[in-house]
């Protein structure tokens, strides 16, 4: 049985009847990792409402690395009035799972006037900027294990899974850190069996002691509006 739209929690919060409106026209879609929704410079063709998927604006350097900025799970929306699309990055998934999506100038021109989502999606946006400026006080502040374990605590919340599929490589150039760091800080987290490691891979054992050793940014962002944002 296909997961149900209301499992994004963006849609959720509208008034059944502007849902019902917005549901006649959405399409449920399997989103694959590392596909590109968006490419560096071109504007959506489609929104998206991620249920089971991670959605991640990556900005991208001239030496080839990927910074993933913003991480967007099941309480987003994507791709309407997005302030990071444009010349300087490329929205691409990070982990598979289901999205539905509606034809972007349909929404812009019909459905982003309707007041209960026009509201919703401006105070969506007013939650990157506030998180933005969170998360540039915790990358200064915080030590990369605990911005680690935000990032895991994070994703197993949009994709209510218990592993993640990420290599060490890939996890340092999201985080923006040698791949080494990478591995030192998920060690540190297997020697308290919080974690287990496998190749590519990393399941999660003690969800708890994760949740205490964590920095106070996780609970700040786990919210109702808990938008996703990470750099370094």
């Amino acid at each position: 049985m296909p997961i149900s739209p209301l499992k994004n929690e963006f849609l959720a919060k509208l008034p059944k009847l502007d849902y019902d409106r917005l549901h006649l026209m959405l399409q449920a879609v399997l989103l694959k990792k590392g596909q590109v929704l968006y490419a560096q410079g071109s504007a959506p063709d489609m929104i998206y409402f991620p249920v089971s998927t991670v959605v991640s604006f990556f900005v991208e350097l001239s030496d080839g690395y990927s910074i993933e900025a913003v991480t967007f799970g099941r309480e987003s929306i994507v791709g309407s009035a997005i302030p990071t699309t444009g010349s300087v990055g490329t929205m691409r998934i990070r982990e598979e799972g289901i999205a539905y999506k509606i034809s972007a100038s349909y929404f812009n021109e019909n459905l982003v006037k309707v007041l209960s989502i026009s509201q919703a999606a401006s105070q969506f946006y007013v939650t990157i900027i506030e998180l933005m400026i969170r998360n540039i006080a915790c990358v200064s502040h915080h030590r990369l294990s605990q911005q680690l374990i935000r990032w895991i605590l994070h994703t197993l919340d949009s994709t209510q899974s218990t592993t993640i599929l990420f290599s060490h490589a890939e996890l340092g150039m999201m985080l923006g850190v040698r791949r080494e760091a990478i591995s030192l800080a998920l060690n540190e987290l297997y020697l308290l069996d919080a974690v287990l490691l496998k190749r590519n891979r990393v399941e999660v054992l003690d969800r708890l002691l994760l949740e205490k050793m964590v920095c106070e940014c996780y609970r700040l962002t786990c919210g109702p509006s808990n938008l996703r944002v990470f750099s370094n």
